[in-house]
């Protein structure tokens, strides 16, 4: 490698004295590789500057934190008086003291690992001058013998007093470092400061240095077992098949019945993508999955042996056929919803427009069918040989072989805009029901393709899910919020119960005694013969709106199924739960960490502890709670009210101009409220009007500055900064696209745009950009603003990298990857108070605690 031969060159020139020339050596070398450890060794001993010096040597222990050479420099550069031994004495490293360079003056102020890139791109190296300016210059050559003896005795005795030093600098020196680093403040703004005669401060020790690798950039722990989005049984009806963002779990069904215990999870397969849909060959031997859920993001379909999660074959989902049935690549048109089995097992089928077949045994593309089928559903018929699709207005019945129209059965008066909900053939494939968006539930004779006609149906409300009981008597169909179940063509009307989450998909156990429904990440299993409520499958909590406690030491969730939980987030652990099967939202913890306000039918304050605080009705729609705790919004029609906290009394009412759609206590200490396309500014005394802007994008796309000067909105593509005082615009500058996200350095000067294509890093005053970085979405900046951190969606992972105030000019310093765990990206961070470390709540509803350094 280039970087071996140039530090191996750094290393002889050092030994014959010429440290001028190893320093340039050592330069280039950790240019070429920044985690070479024995160049930055030998750079720190070729340069005389303390900071710099200090700063090598720290690189070197980030690589390599047993090196006792670096432990032994820098310990004697830390110490309070540096005694320099008496002129006749051998100098143990007798090290010349390097001049500035030229441009030394324009580049004092530059961070470190900046400067010696700049060093690299030097065109002539600084003349070498004697150690003492008085000594009479004269030939080096005769020097060298001695400087070579004293240079290895130096070495070996570090090697020798390695262990001792190792054992003294973690014992005593490496406390008291961090004791200081911790007491120095920071500059102003937070930003670091650059090194010079004095350390970089930092509010929190490893921060204000540059880096480029660390161990401790790590995933400490992981709330929640990710978002449930499909489901399937086995043919033989014992096993269940779930499919989570976080890959396929697999459970034991036989016990789960009224009073038991959930489900026993028997195995998982883990995936690197979430798993969109689901499907079981007709065996039960193999499972077919559809892989990424994100539209702009990559997709992959695969098979595995369901027993052992043997990985069987993937296939090829960027094939089909053009208009003159060309066998063409289509990487833009490739998103397949669902996948079934055919009846064989042999085939794969993708279900888009038109479909997609795949030979199961290697994934190899087969062939597409023709265009317009499958807007919604397909299914197979019991006996393989014929299959329906639902299409704009109808459900059309096909000959699978011939792939020539049977039947077709009108489902409605006008297109289906929403697809169809579910199609189900019933189990003798006799009759053939179809649950539609426009709320019609229809059920066909196959054969002559009547209409069959059904008991009495409840009022018409889309139709999202059907299923036919295994013996054929009973049919159920969800709507968005009941269930309807016909038990038999003699029951005066359907029975039905409601249901919190509209079912997505409905399967019926082998017994035919209970059903099991899919919807909003939530599973349940019902009772057939009177719909009663029989077990709730816990622990898929969904951590995208949690919220952390003030003290950063719990963070609490609204399960899917009911109640809310708060975890202990050093470790995961429980601490408690509270609400039964009532559907909340978590608003968030005291500014003491006592307690958390939850909404669910009225406003109510929970211990942490567990037991509830008090309760409070909510007058009108609630819209949000103070961050301090003294008062909360609400809406009626077009009037938004403010009440105070504990009592609930009113303070004012504030009718505005046009119907309400949200309304926020924004950073700043203003009230925002989303009307009639604008954006409304309130003082929130009195509710006086302060200033109208445009409306942003999204309620989230409005970030104040620190300082509560600066206002930055999105309106299309364009993103806005404004006076905070009265509304004036101070700037504007272009997105890449509407779904931005802004954050502060904690100075006020600097603002981080970020939006899925990158990092845009502006001047808020005047919207110029500083720099722009790829693959860099979700930005924030750490508590003191000396790290940026990012997702980097190409590599999946998260990315770090140190900020330097750069005279008015932001410049990032080497960037740092974490291990690639994040694979749908970042919904929210949380740095933790005092620590090292943050909380991210992912898009795969899971929340990750993160150490970094």
């Amino acid at each position: 490698m280039a970087e071996r031969s140039l530090t191996y060159r750094g290393i002889a020139a050092f030994k014959a004295g010429n440290h001028e020339e190893a320093r340039r050596f050592f330069t280039a070398a950790v240019q070429e590789n920044p985690r070479n450890a024995t160049a930055w060794l030998g750079l720190a001993a070729c340069i005389d500057d303390p900071a710099r010096k200090q700063f090598c040597l720290q690189k070197t222990l980030a690589l390599d934190p047993q090196n006792a050479a670096a432990q032994r420099m820098l310990a004697r550069l830390e110490a309070p008086v540096q005694v320099q031994p008496p002129p006749s004495a051998p100098a143990s490293l007798p090290i010349p003291p390097a001049p500035p360079p030229p441009f030394a003056s324009q580049q004092s102020d530059r961070p470190p690992e900046l400067q010696l890139r700049d060093q690299l791109l030097e065109s002539s190296p600084p003349a070498y001058e004697p150690a003492h300016p008085d000594a009479a210059p004269g030939p080096v050559a005769p020097r060298r013998p001695r400087l070579l003896i004293a240079a290895v005795l130096t070495l070996l005795g570090l090697i020798l007093l390695g262990t001792v030093g190792w054992w003294l600098f973690t014992r005593y020196l490496q406390p008291r470092l961090a004791a200081r680093a911790a007491a120095i403040p920071t500059q102003e703004g937070g930003l670091p400061a650059l090194p010079g005669s004095t350390l970089p401060p930092s509010t929190s020790p490893g921060e204000d240095q540059p880096i480029t690798a660390n161990p401790n950039f790590q995933q400490l722990f992981r709330f929640g077992g990710g978002l449930l989005s499909d489901m399937a049984l086995t043919p033989d009806g014992n096993t269940l098949v779930l499919a989570t963002s976080l890959g396929i779990d697999l459970y034991a069904l036989q016990e789960w019945s009224a009073g038991a215990a959930p489900p026993e999870a028997l195995r998982s397969i883990s995936t690197r993508m979430p798993v969109v849909s689901l499907a079981l060959s007709p065996d039960g031997a193999r499972i077919a999955a559809v892989l990424g859920s994100d539209p702009h993001g990559a997709q992959q379909i695969a098979i595995w042996n369901l027993t052992s999660g043997e990985l069987l074959a993937q296939m090829d989902t960027s094939r089909r056929l053009d208009k003159e049935s060309q066998l063409v690549y289509d990487p833009f048109d490739s998103r397949v919803t669902a996948v079934l089995f055919s009846p064989d097992g042999s085939q794969l089928i993708g279900r888009k427009s038109p479909l997609v077949y795949w030979n199961t045994a290697d994934g190899s593309f087969l062939k597409s069918g023709p265009t317009g089928r499958a807007n919604g559903h397909i299914i197979f018929a019991p006996d393989g040989n014929s299959y329906a699709t639902c299409e704009d207005v109808e459900v059309i019945l096909w000959n699978a072989a011939s792939e020539q129209l049977i039947h077709s059965f009108p489902v409605g008066t006008g297109p289906l805009a929403r697809g169809c909900g579910g199609l189900a053939f019933s189990p003798d494939g006799r009759r053939l029901l179809s649950a539609n968006a426009n709320g019609a539930v229809d059920l066909w004779d196959v054969a002559s393709g009547q209409r069959v006609d059904l008991p009495d149906d409840i009022s018409a409300m889309p139709g999202l899910a059907a299923a036919f009981s295994p013996d054929g008597a009973s049919l159920v169909v969800g709507r968005t919020e009941y269930i309807a179940l016909w038990q038999d063509n003699t029951a005066p009307a359907p029975l039905s119960t409601p249901v919190s989450e509209p079912p997505e998909k409905i399967l019926f156990t082998a017994d035919g005694e209970h059903m099991l429904t899919l919807g909003q990440g939530v599973l349940r299993l019902w009772k057939k013969s009177d719909l009663s409520l029989m077990a709730t499958l816990p622990g898929h909590e969904d951590y995208r709106q949690a919220k952390l406690s003030p003290d950063g030491k719990m963070l609490a969730v609204a399960l899917p199924e009911g109640g809310v939980r708060i975890r202990q987030v050093s470790n995961g652990a429980e601490l408690a739960s509270f609400g039964g099967a009532q559907t909340y939202r978590v608003l968030g913890f005291s500014p003491d960490n006592q307690q958390l306000a939850v909404l669910g039918n009225g406003l109510e304050f929970w211990k942490t502890g567990g037991g509830m605080a008090s309760s409070l009705e909510i007058q009108g729609k609630f819209q949000a709670l103070n961050p301090d705790w003294n008062s909360f919004l609400t809406l009626q029609d077009e009037t938004l009210s403010l009440f105070t906290l504990p009592a609930g009394k009113p303070v004012w009412s504030q009718t505005l101009r046009g119907t309400v759609l949200h309304a926020a206590y924004t950073p700043g200490g203003s009230i925002a409220v989303t009307a009639a396309g604008e954006d409304y500014f309130l003082q929130p005394d009195d509710g006086r009007e302060l200033y109208t802007l445009p409306s942003a994008n999204a309620p989230g796309q409005i970030a104040v500055s620190p300082n509560r000067a600066l206002l930055v909105t999105a309106q299309g593509l364009e993103g806005n900064v404004w006076q905070v005082a009265n509304g004036e615009l101070l700037a504007s500058f272009p997105l890449d696209e509407e779904n931005a996200r802004f954050d502060f350095t904690n100075n006020s000067r600097y603002l981080a745009a970020s939006t899925r294509t990158g990092l845009h890093l502006l001047n808020p005053s005047n919207g110029e950009e500083t720099l722009f970085l790829k693959d860099c979405s979700c930005a924030v900046f750490s508590p003191n603003s000396s790290t940026l951190f990012c997702y980097d969606p190409a590599r999946a992972a998260l990315k770090l990298l140190p900020v330097y105030d750069q005279a008015g000019k932001i410049e990032l310093g080497s960037e740092m990857l974490s291990p690639a765990d994040l694979n749908e990206g970042v919904d929210q961070w949380f740095f933790l108070p005092g620590r090292q470390q943050l909380v991210i709540l992912a898009r795969d509803g899971t929340a990750r605690l993160w150490q970094y350094p």
